[in-house]
C-alpha cells in the first residue's frame, strides 16, 4: 500500500509511467512518472496499517506511526 503526502489518498499500486504525446501538457495522458491514481501527485511513500490508530499511515524513519508513534514494525 502507499499515501500520497500530498492528498492522503491511500491506494494499492500507482499509475505506470507513460510516455510523453505529442500533443503536449494539454493531454490527460502526457505524465511521464508513476503518481497517485486519485490526484495524479508523484509525492507518495509506502504505507502501513496502524492498529493503534486504526488508519494506513506514513512512518517515519524508525519505522513509527507518524499520528501516534507507534512501532509499525513490529
Amino acid at each position: 500500500m502507499y499515501i500520497c503526502l500530498d492528498c492522503g489518498h491511500v491506494f494499492e499500486e500507482p499509475n505506470e509511467p507513460r510516455g510523453v504525446i505529442p500533443s503536449g501538457r494539454n493531454n490527460p495522458d502526457w505524465y511521464s512518472q508513476c503518481t497517485n491514481p486519485a490526484c495524479r501527485s508523484e509525492n507518495y511513500v509506502q504505507a502501513k496499517y496502524c492498529t493503534s490508530c486504526g488508519e494506513w499511515r506514513a512512518t517515519t524513519v524508525d519505522g513509527d506511526c507518524t499520528a501516534c508513534e507507534v512501532d509499525l514494525d513490529e
